[in-house]
């Protein structure tokens, strides 16, 4: 069987190319509010400095993240590929840049303490 060989885009098709195209937006709208109504329910919920939820109970499993104690993140309990709610406050909790680092890298040990939901556990 006779294969062609690939055709090569000129520099005036690239460039043209490029003007068609749109970058893509960081976020959908839909994404966009679900973030501002997120951000409002844990400000109403937790004030507006909150400290960090997990400093303690990963300090008690002898894990030092390096925390401040200050939350600048949302974890959610139940993660939202398993059917949990981002805008929902009790399945978001406040935490530090450090301790959300460290638990999102350590899903199983995270599940094993309980403290974070799993799909199987309703």
């Amino acid at each position: 069987m006779k294969r062609s060989s690939l055709r090569r885009s000129t520099p005036e098709q690239l460039n043209a190319w490029r003007q068609r195209s749109k970058r893509l937006a960081p976020a959908s709208k839909k994404r966009r509010a679900e973030n501002v109504e997120r951000r409002a329910n844990l400000h109403a919920e937790f004030g507006t400095h909150p400290r960090c939820m997990l400093c303690e109970p990963l300090r008690a499993h002898g894990i030092e993240t390096g925390c401040d104690g200050r939350a600048s993140d949302g974890d959610e309990i139940l993660r939202r590929s398993a059917g949990g709610s981002i805008t929902d406050t009790a399945n978001v909790r406040p935490v530090g840049r450090a301790c959300h680092v460290w638990a999102t890298s350590h899903p199983a040990e995270m599940r094993a303490w309980g403290l974070e939901g799993s799909r199987y556990a309703r």
